[in-house]
């Protein structure tokens, strides 16, 4: 669904000849040509780089992207990282568009960021769920990242995560 989504917006992006949104892709994966060729053409079309490839990252670099970047669009359970960098974060799941994290969290956290309860892509919501960002002030953005930071605090600490998996041997014990 995340390449989908991709060749959708990016499709968008050339039609319109809206270059301001900029990626910074990490990662491949089975369609990496299908992206790179519509990629390549968006490029061309900007005589910039729109899409920089990075291929796969160690965690610190990707970090490090995360912290260059204003909006993180990810796939599954990385949506977790991206909000631990304190990022607004649009969420694709394998079988379905999720869209922005900061809009139904809670959802989302119920479900591992799956595709139940999701809704299927339906053609241009990442790219106008770009664009609704893009229009937000820099201070609001910076709020949805806070707030994104806090939710994976609050529910998805490691201390979290240890007490559920001591609570889940305690239970086995008994």
């Amino acid at each position: 669904m995340l390449v989908d989504a991709l060749l959708d917006t990016w499709s968008r992006q050339l039609a319109n000849r809206q270059f301001d949104l900029r990626w910074e892709v990490a990662g491949a994966g089975e369609r990496h040509a299908e992206l790179e060729e519509l990629a390549d053409r968006l490029n061309m079309a900007a005589c910039t780089s729109v899409v920089t490839w990075h291929g796969w990252l160690e965690p610190e670099s990707l970090a490090e992207l995360h912290g260059q970047s204003g909006v993180a669009v990810v796939a599954g359970r990385n949506a977790l990282e991206a909000m631990a960098s304190g990022l607004p974060t649009i969420a694709v799941g394998a079988r379905s568009y999720y869209g922005p994290i900061w809009k139904r969290h809670t959802d989302g956290m119920a479900w591992n960021w799956g595709h139940v309860n999701a809704r299927g892509y339906e053609s241009g919501r990442l790219y106008q769920d770009l664009n609704d960002v893009l229009q937000l002030s820099s201070d609001q953005r910076e709020r949805i990242g806070l707030a994104s930071r806090r939710i994976i605090e609050a529910f998805h600490s490691q201390e979290d995560v240890d007490d559920r998996l001591a609570a889940i041997y305690r239970m086995h014990l008994i």
